[in-house]
């Protein structure tokens, strides 16, 4: 863990922190990139749940072939279906509530965790605001961006060791904002978890780099197809 960084209190600081935004993001076969990253194109210009033949039409797939590539997504918890098998949620960006909600270029979403909002943000270089309720508060946080960048001192704390398991349902609970440093140790300790309490600055950097290849990757392939949009993605 850099100096900059906070240990959190309870433990002695088992990873550094970019081994532990890393181990969230891990690796990804080509093919399953390419779903990912056009599923999150279209869940960010439509703001609707988007039916998997669009996701087909856009990759020039068989639906049947994008439902089995999105399913394996969905098992490691990185991809979110509805009743009706549309995509709302993958690559952290989400259609369903959770404690983080951002608003972009007018626009609602949510985010799984803190570092979701923090990536999004700052690979977009997009304006605009994330709302956030700590675990255990009654009180929303907000912090703004301007072209990706935020003065914010509200800070975020980042779990280590993630298994590969599970992201949505087992990791990014314990990837949240607080108010301040303080805060964030004590509720780690509370519940027993290791990690790095971390400031925006210095997790916007890793962040940006991880979801600059989903945010890319989307833009690319439409650009292929001659697609314009009025959107910066």
């Amino acid at each position: 863990m850099s100096d900059a960084a906070a240990c959190c209190s309870c433990c002695e600081p088992v990873n550094q922190k970019a081994d532990a935004i890393d181990s969230y993001t891990g690796t990804m076969a080509p093919e399953l990139e390419a779903v990912r990253n056009v599923g999150f194109g279209l869940i960010y210009e439509t703001n609707a749940p988007v039916p998997l033949s669009a996701m087909a039409s856009r990759i020039g797939l068989p639906t049947e072939e994008i439902e089995d590539r999105l399913l394996q997504i969905e098992r490691f918890g990185r991809a979110r279906l509805d009743e009706s098998g549309n995509l709302v949620g993958i690559a952290g960006l989400s259609l369903e509530a959770t404690p983080h909600a951002i608003k972009i270029d007018g626009s609602e979403f949510w985010t799984w965790c803190a570092l979701d909002a923090v990536g999004i943000f700052t690979a977009l270089g997009a304006t605009g605001t994330v709302t956030s309720t700590p675990p255990g508060s009654e009180h929303a946080l907000e912090i703004g961006f301007t072209n990706g960048d935020t003065d914010s001192d509200i800070t975020l704390f980042i779990a280590a060791g993630y298994d590969g398991v599970d992201v949505f349902g087992s990791w990014c609970p314990n990837i949240n904002f607080f108010s301040t440093s303080e805060q964030a140790k004590a509720w780690a300790a509370q519940n027993g978890l290791d990690g790095d309490v971390l400031s925006i600055p210095e997790v916007s950097e890793a962040a940006s780099a991880i979801w600059a290849a989903v945010v890319d990757g989307a833009a690319a392939k439409e650009r292929s197809q001659g697609s314009q949009r009025g959107r910066h993605i």
